[in-house]
């Protein structure tokens, strides 16, 4: 009878170490009771009174039990879109919205290293209650459910 050769026997210990590692790991997201919990696509228009925002940011803060950290999308051209892998799980957000409209003019600022340059001027469009943790804006997520969600605030 032969015997196997040490690569043959490496070869066995190293299916049977990643075989007990994929076990591990799938009895941990099963401990939820197998529901994996998805991260949604999320995207939408963004306005105030009906005026969409050129630029900005929104953050979504989970509220009431809903899970996950805070997150942040960037508001470009009256829209915003969070993908899958930073996305939102299912629940309910407080919306805290910092919707920004061009003026027009160009003011000067500086980057990084110092460099002058020229920049769109923006002022803010929402009312102050919605950029922080007082903002009554709140949606909800459902599970599985990648779509559309706008945000809508009334101008002041």
């Amino acid at each position: 009878c032969k015997s196997a050769g040490p690569a043959t026997t490496a070869l066995r210990f190293m299916e049977k170490s990643f075989l007990q590692c994929a076990l591990v790991v799938v009895a941990l997201a099963c401990s939820n009771g197998c529901v994996a919990e998805q991260r949604q696509v999320i995207s939408g228009s963004v306005s105030v009174g009906g005026v969409k925002a050129d630029t900005g940011r929104l953050f979504f803060v989970p509220i009431e039990g809903a899970k996950g950290p805070r997150i942040l999308a960037e508001i470009t051209d009256g829209a915003y879109r969070i993908e899958s892998g930073g996305g939102l799980l299912a629940g309910k957000y407080r919306v805290e919205l910092d919707a920004q409209k061009r003026t027009g003019r160009k003011t000067k600022g500086q980057i990084m290293g110092g460099e002058t340059v020229e920049r769109d001027e923006t002022i803010p469009m929402a009312p102050r209650i919605y950029r922080d943790a007082d903002s009554p804006l709140i949606v909800e997520i459902p599970v599985a459910d990648d779509g559309v969600v706008n945000i809508e605030a009334p101008a002041a």
